[in-house]
């Protein structure tokens, strides 16, 4: 595999930050792309697997420079996806990462609801939502 790792570092061109970018047109999702083994690969997984082994179940590769045409071995990191979504530039990162509902209330353990879907509620304000609510059912409103 150190001979895979040689092959694919002598494509790259290395940026003042440090990434190793591979020299090819990035796929449509703006990774590079190579071909081993008979078969198609994303160059980070690639270069993950000739450094370290095969992935873990569950895991994916992360980015850390957020550069996705990078392969050096030291800018990745085996996660979850979704610490991968929210170390990223997604609506989850973006949501992930507020500390206070639009109304002001910190989120902390004891006012924080999470919904079925994973988000986030102040509970002072689903409080206020479910008033709002039942007071509108009680006088015939839907």
């Amino acid at each position: 595999m150190a001979k895979l790792k040689k092959q694919l570092r002598d494509r790259c061109n290395v940026t003042d930050s440090g990434c190793w970018e591979f020299r090819c047109k990035p796929s449509a999702a703006g990774y590079a792309r190579t071909r081993y083994g008979g078969r198609s690969w994303f160059v980070h997984r690639l270069m993950w697997k000739a450094v370290y082994g095969s992935l873990t179940d569950g895991k994916e590769i992360d980015h850390l420079c957020r550069n996705t045409m990078c392969c050096n071995p030291k800018h990745l990191e085996e996660v979850t996806h979704r610490v991968n979504m929210l170390r990223g530039e997604t609506i989850a990162a973006r949501n992930g990462a507020k500390t206070h509902c639009v109304h002001g209330h910190k989120f902390a353990d004891g006012n924080t609801y999470i919904r079925e879907n994973g988000g986030r509620q102040c509970r002072i304000c689903r409080a206020a939502a479910m008033q709002r609510f039942y007071a509108r059912k009680r006088h015939g409103q839907t």
